[in-house]
């Protein structure tokens, strides 16, 4: 399955929210570096997902 977005209009290319459950220790360390680099945990996650798919990890 390929994402094809290339006829998507401008205006409908704003963030998007997406809803996943993770592991309680996954969460727990999700909420500590983000207090410790004082973003939301939400901006950390989209950081880290970003990061691992420009490195080719996705």
């Amino acid at each position: 399955m390929t994402a094809e977005f290339t006829n998507v209009p401008k205006y409908a290319r704003s963030s998007k929210r997406v809803t996943i459950t993770i592991p309680f220790h996954l969460f727990t360390s999700l909420v500590t570096r983000s207090q410790e680099e004082g973003r939301s945990i939400s901006n950390l996650m989209a950081y880290l997902l970003e990061r691992a798919i420009d490195q080719g990890k996705f």
